[in-house]
């Protein structure tokens, strides 16, 4: 070696130089290699930042997530799925038909909610969280940052995950290391960032305790029954009592709601004009097109039956047989048998006629919306050309609020597009064409979307195949109502849920009885607030005098509550010549219900809240000291029966004989009810209150109400826990300076995983 070494002297230091050089060099290549990552942003002042590599890793991670999972399924994760059962995230995120199942289940409960009823306990829970997530879903959707955010939140946070439970997930997802690899590895680290997500969420919520307190209030409010004794005082009835407002009362009443739309105000005041539209419609009726379809001749029949007599279509139930040497065969004879051809020849003919239905009215309604559809594409057409021969265009606020204002040329039916005798010509086409009467409609006065809701063709709840109902569609939809981002949004979306302009056909609506429609906005006015009072003088003018006459009320609705403190309910009213009311016994759920469950006249939707909540509150009262006899009413008892809404409605029955007995003020608090959208104040006495759960049931109903309060405020929580704004506050983050030119993250409205 020695001789080896004397003899390559100079190359052997050659080489041990080149290796300091190496050894020199590489940290330094280390280190301009580590800071070629960008720093996207810092976190607590400095103290942690998130790194180039780490936001890229993460927004990855959740397109992948979506890719694989679907959205639904991520959105019950991210809604506290496995707040009950851990098991269940397994499911829902194993199961591949998962996501179509809830989606399913939103479908069924949007048509009729009381289908949620009939859930399943796994069933609800997994619709429900996928609810509560829907809105965590779409912000991480609009907000590129918010899930890179969240991994790193997590993350400092120390946030464990469960292995076996990633594991369990892949392997009902059919996903394992030895198939591919580099899936498997990038699933599993995505699945780890997601469920560390959601477990610093559920950090977060599981510090909400209930106190015994609010057990007591929740018990005392939401699972009682009461029923109270009420004098009405209303603003009608002091309406001869108020002045003519001067111009400046009107000038101050306009300006303090003229922002706001009818029933955002006091008193349901306001006078901004909501949006409005004014449109016609074509309707292809069920019924008009069975009477057009063709009818099932006989021999149709028998050849429906020779084909499917063998398929199990046409078969009768027998039921068990009744001869006795039957009852000891050890085989029991069949219970159905094929139908004989007179049999079935019912079921066949109604199955041959609704086919024949449905084939004619998909024909009808494709003709009648392809020929519109035409229509309107040269229409547009022409009204471009039009613009271009004059080197002007209508204003935009015009083509938005009439559509193309110019002499339209004639349609492919002789008349103009934009004109109801259009449709007329349609309406004759389609019934000499195809043999089939359809009919139409036009409003031509404008259409709030209240107006809307309460109109024939909104109460017969036509909707899209999307889901979105007629009202909603032309009080919401149509393009002159859209923001510009609103737009964007829209002109991504497909089929149903695209907008229309003025004078384009809406997509096609289906009632429940599968009666077709097809509307155009022939004029739409975006909400707006009027120029000036003087196009709105005699409504404010009006809603003056009311606010003043609802003062008198409050005034004289106190002087009977100041005269009940030591006096019973009805000795006032007897005092004063009114009339007293008594309801009977309703929960605090009545308040959102359609039907009035107590005797007071045209209470319903916010007044009746106010009344069902202001009833409730009257057990916060201070209890009234003294006792006195009960008395009987000086009115008429039929008089009270006619202000009875429903038979659950009937007054307390009157004692007229008999002696009086004293009983204690103690147990019924006395309070004044304010329902200003019904311009009306109650003056309100408990009556009786009656608790749904019994002594011997206490501790079940404790609990029971604790977990759902508990439930209510974790779900709460885990809403804001995931808000933009709220991540970036705790976290004290602060986006580098070379990205402080870019304009900052919009809340844009959440994406609806449904």
């Amino acid at each position: 070696m020695t001789k080896f070494i004397r003899k390559n002297q100079k190359k052997v230091l050659a080489i041990f130089s080149v290796g300091l050089m190496v050894a020199f060099a590489l940290p330094s290549m280390t280190s301009n290699s580590r800071r070629t990552e960008a720093n996207i942003g810092s976190i607590d002042g400095g103290k942690a930042t998130l790194g180039s590599r780490e936001y890229n890793a993460s927004r990855g991670q959740w397109l992948a997530l979506k890719r694989q999972f679907g959205p639904r399924a991520i959105a019950a994760v991210l809604g506290g799925i496995d707040r009950v059962d851990e098991s269940l995230v397994v499911k829902v995120l194993g199961d591949p038909q998962s996501s179509d199942r809830i989606d399913e289940y939103a479908q069924m409960v949007q048509q009729n909610p009381m289908f949620a009823r009939f859930l399943n306990q796994e069933t609800g829970m997994l619709y429900e969280s996928a609810r509560a997530g829907s809105p965590v879903f779409g912000q991480i959707e609009n907000i590129e940052e918010l899930f890179p955010l969240l991994v790193k939140e997590a993350t400092l946070m120390g946030v464990g995950v469960n292995g076996d439970l990633i594991e369990s997930i892949l392997a009902a997802r059919g996903l394992t290391r030895d198939a591919d690899p580099e899936l498997y590895d990038s699933m599993h680290q995505a699945l780890r960032s997601l469920l560390m997500v959601n477990n610093a969420a559920a950090r977060a919520a599981a510090v909400i305790k209930v106190t015994q307190p609010e057990v007591k209030n929740l018990l005392a409010t939401q699972r009682q029954q009461i029923a109270v004794n009420l004098v009405e005082f209303a603003a009608k009835d002091f309406l001869d009592k108020v002045a003519a407002p001067t111009t400046q009362q009107v000038q101050e009443q306009f300006d303090k709601y003229k922002n706001k739309e009818a029933g955002e105000g006091q008193m349901d005041f306001g006078y901004k004009y909501p949006n409005r539209v004014k449109y016609d419609a074509v309707q292809i009726n069920r019924d008009e097109v069975k009477k057009g379809a063709a009818p099932v001749e006989l021999e149709q029949i028998w050849e429906y039956y020779l084909r499917n007599k063998d398929n199990g279509e046409f078969v009768k139930d027998t039921g068990p047989s009744t001869r006795p040497e039957d009852s000891f065969a050890l085989r029991p004879g069949p219970t159905t048998r094929p139908m004989t051809f007179d049999e079935a020849k019912e079921k066949i003919v109604t199955r041959l006629t609704n086919d024949r239905v449905e084939e004619l009215a998909t024909k009808v309604r494709d003709a009648v919306r392809n020929t519109m559809k035409a229509d309107y594409d040269a229409y547009k057409a022409a009204f471009a050309e039009a613009s271009k021969a004059t080197s002007t265009t209508a204003p935009t606020t015009k083509v938005a609020t009439t559509g193309p204002t110019f002499a339209a040329p004639a349609s492919s039916l002789g008349v103009p597009y934009n004109s109801f005798d259009y449709l007329k010509k349609l309406r004759d086409k389609i019934q000499a064409d195809m043999k089939v009467s359809v009919s139409i409609e036009q409003q031509d006065g404008w259409q709030t979307p209240k107006l809307l809701e309460e109109s024939r063709l909104g109460k017969e709840s036509f909707a899209t195949d999307a889901r979105l109902p007629l009202p909603f569609y032309l009080a919401r939809l149509l393009e002159p109502f859209l923001t510009a981002e609103e737009k964007k949004q829209v002109a991504m979306a497909r089929g149903d849920n695209r907008s229309a302009a003025v004078w384009e056909p809406t997509p096609v609506f289906r009632d429940a009885k599968d009666n077709l429609l097809i509307a155009r906005a022939t004029a739409a006015d975006p909400s707006h607030v009027p120029p000036s009072v003087d196009e709105v003088k005699e409504k404010v003018a009006a809603d003056v005098k009311t606010a003043a006459a609802f003062e008198k009320a409050k005034l004289a609705a106190q002087a009977a509550l100041d005269a009940a403190k030591n006096k019973w309910l009805q000795s006032v009213a007897n005092e004063q010549g009114k009339r007293m009311l008594s309801t009977s016994l309703f929960s605090i759920a009545d308040g959102s219900r359609s039907a009035t469950p107590v005797a007071v006249d045209e209470l319903k939707g916010a007044a009746l809240d106010s009344f069902v909540q202001g009833s409730f509150k009257l057990l916060t009262l201070p209890p009234r000291s003294g006792e006195a006899p009960r008395p009987v009413t000086t009115q008429p008892a039929t008089t009270q029966a006619t202000t009875q809404k429903t038979t659950a409605a009937a007054t307390r029955p009157v004692a007229t004989t008999g002696p009086m007995v004293s009983a204690a003020f103690k147990d019924h608090p006395v309070g004044l009810i304010e329902a200003p959208a019904d311009g009306k104040v109650l003056v309100a006495e408990v009556d009786q209150v009656k608790p749904v759960w019994t002594k011997d049931h206490q501790a079940m109903w404790d609990t029971g109400v604790a977990f759902q309060e508990r439930n209510a405020f974790e779900t709460a929580l885990r809403s804001a826990w995931f808000v933009y704004d709220n991540v970036v506050k705790r976290l004290s983050y602060v986006p580098e300076e070379k990205r402080g030119d870019r304009k900052p993250q919009q809340q844009m409205p959440p994406v609806s995983p449904f």
